[in-house]
């Protein structure tokens, strides 16, 4: 037995405890870490969601600008 730790593209083992996944967890995990988006890529990603977010702030601002301007339907009536 070695005390190094296991290298990435080693077979992976199913989980040792009894758990909900039935061992998939360490595959899925394994999977999705292949197909990820490289660092500059998540990072691009990243800044479009927030100029996204962004743009429908601004529509939100500008629709509640809009509500507030409209004038109210009601009438005034001079009390005395």
């Amino acid at each position: 037995m070695s005390d190094e730790a296991p290298r990435e593209d080693a077979p992976r083992t199913p989980c040792q405890v009894d758990c909900f996944c039935l061992g998939l967890g360490p595959e899925l995990t394994a999977l999705l870490r292949r197909v990820a988006a490289p660092e500059d890529v998540r990072r691009q990603l990243h800044h479009a969601e927030i100029e996204v977010l962004r743009a429908i702030k601004a529509l939100v601002d500008m629709r509640l600008q809009a509500v507030d301007a409209t004038p109210s339907k009601g009438t005034r009536i001079p009390v005395d």
